[in-house]
């Protein structure tokens, strides 16, 4: 009875630089696309919070009886003595500085524009005077 010998052949070195070639673009392709991503929703996360501290200074404003300001300036906002650091995913295009009077409300017609630029939105929060609501548009 005849033996059958199997050859067990090893990838040479051309085709094994092609798979790590082919698996390494596959790995960047997903980390680019991942990472894009998680920067979209940064900037997102961060338009929220941004809502939420405008609405936290005007009811502050309300319950304490006092003025306070919301300020943009150099990539930091400020409210009730405190900084937020405006993270690389959002870019306001001007200062602005938003004074809340004792009752909530703002004394400016203000229109604070907010780029997004991995998604290439444009936000504008044109504010009221008097009652602290503003009107909130995408572009």
């Amino acid at each position: 009875m005849r033996q059958l010998r199997f050859r067990i052949s090893a990838f040479t070195l051309l085709e094994s630089v092609m798979s790590l070639f082919v698996i390494s673009f596959i790995f960047m392709m997903f980390t680019i696309s991942f990472t894009n991503t998680i920067n979209i929703i940064k900037g997102e996360l961060f338009i929220l919070r941004f809502e939420r501290i405008y609405r936290d200074t005007q009811f502050q404003s309300m319950v304490r009886k006092q003025s306070n300001n919301l300020e943009i300036v150099n990539k930091k906002l400020l409210y009730l003595g405190k900084e937020v650091e405006i993270p690389n995913q959002v870019e306001f295009l001007n200062s602005y500085k938003i004074r809340f009077s004792e009752d909530g409300g703002n004394s400016s017609l203000q229109k604070i524009e907010i780029y997004l630029p991995y998604t290439e939105k444009k936000m504008n929060y044109q504010l009221y005077v008097g009652s602290g609501k503003y009107r909130k548009s995408i572009s």
